[in-house]
């Protein structure tokens, strides 16, 4: 009797991506890419193999058109290696990845002492597009007085891609007054106004709107007036809206929240209660 043998030479390691083949995240997201690695039958091997200890490669590339190109500098070799600390696994840190762009990720496992006995692994990494972060700072709801120099700051909207190549952030400041309208039902509607007069005289497409509520430039004491932001980049756009309530007193007091003490810590737990301070002035 006889048998066949078919020596298995060097077999390489097993490793695959886990999750899909294709995978979706947005930039100020953290991504780990992990591997499944398994070890092959090392029975029957040439002496091509010394030792089971692995060794791990790691690369990337950024699609450019359509092809594949170097995706230095956010994922350099040295910055893969880096990321790749733990060879079993690529953790990206937030804001690594540029959005709107695809990458492609390539791990290598070979045998330590020759890396030639090896096998590969690939997997797609799109980074989609976030929505922009309208804000006016001072709260949804304040108050001024008729003739006051009155600045709404919407500086701090934000990008969260921070693309940069879309142009920089665009502004446009709208006002509309808020007024009661008493139906045939005898129910009191409140609509908003659009007055673009109101507006006319400044510039209504900068990141703080400056200017002064009086009389003569159609502003009315006692009333309630919504200020929208619209703030857009690219394709992208976002709202935001406050109240700034205009009193016919001009001499209201004003309030003002202090600053924090940075240098005291703030840990309210349940059934207690955090205190907010104000400074209150009148002219």
């Amino acid at each position: 009797a006889y048998a066949t043998v078919d020596k298995l030479a060097s077999p390489s390691p097993g490793v695959q991506f886990q999750g899909a083949a294709t995978q979706t995240m947005v930039r100020s997201d953290p991504k780990t890419l992990k591997l499944d690695v398994a070890l092959p039958n090392l029975t029957c091997t040439d002496m091509n193999v010394s030792s089971a200890t692995l060794g791990f490669a790691w690369r990337a590339w950024r699609l450019e058109g359509a092809e594949w190109g170097d995706a230095s500098p956010e994922l350099s070799r040295a910055a893969m290696e880096e990321y790749a600390a733990n060879p079993v696994s690529c953790r990206l840190p937030v804001d690594t990845l540029r959005a709107g762009a695809t990458y492609m990720f390539r791990a290598t496992v070979g045998f330590a002492d020759t890396m030639t006995i090896n096998n590969t692994a690939a997997t797609t990494v799109n980074v989609g597009a976030q929505a922009l972060v309208a804000s006016i700072a001072g709260g949804v709801e304040q108050a001024v007085a008729i003739g006051d120099t009155v600045e709404l700051d919407g500086s701090l909207s934000v990008d969260p891609d921070e693309n940069d190549a879309e142009g920089p952030l665009q502004y446009l400041w709208n006002c509309s007054r808020i007024v009661d309208v008493t139906l045939e039902t005898g129910e009191i509607q409140r609509r908003l106004v659009h007055d673009k007069s109101l507006l006319a005289p400044v510039d209504a497409t900068a990141a703080i709107l400056a200017f002064v509520p009086d009389t003569t430039s159609g502003w009315t004491g006692g009333a309630t007036y919504e200020f929208t932001l619209l703030v857009s980049r690219g394709t992208r756009t976002a709202t935001y809206s406050i109240l700034l309530f205009i009193s016919a007193d001009r001499y209201m007091p004003r309030a003002t929240v202090t600053d924090f003490d940075e240098n005291l810590k703030y840990n309210p737990t349940a059934d207690t209660y955090a205190a907010v301070y104000f400074e209150a002035t009148s002219p």
